[in-house]
């Protein structure tokens, strides 16, 4: 879907290494929730035109929240020299 502001452009933080923990939990539990849409026959609530466009709009916020967790463990690993970011990689 095209929005006049993108999830990526509203869902944001300076501090990511404070948020990755609970955005990785929300975006964990959106994405369950999306699948159990796909899942579901319909109650006759909305077209499958509806909900699949539901489904989009739930897993795009939820990959706004992964750029965060993204973002927060790369902060992390650097902290601590985990990662690509070990010493003894480096050389």
């Amino acid at each position: 879907m095209t929005y006049q502001y993108s999830p990526e452009n509203l869902i944001k933080t300076q501090h990511p290494e404070e948020w990755a923990e609970a955005c990785a939990y929300m975006a964990s539990q959106m994405i369950r929730t999306a699948c159990l849409a796909l899942d579901n026959d319909g109650s006759g609530l909305c077209s499958i035109e509806e909900r699949t466009a539901s489904v989009s709009t739930t897993l795009e916020v939820s990959q706004a929240l992964m750029a965060i967790v993204i973002d927060g463990t790369e902060v992390l690993g650097r902290k601590v020299g985990a990662g690509i970011w070990k010493k003894e990689d480096a050389a």
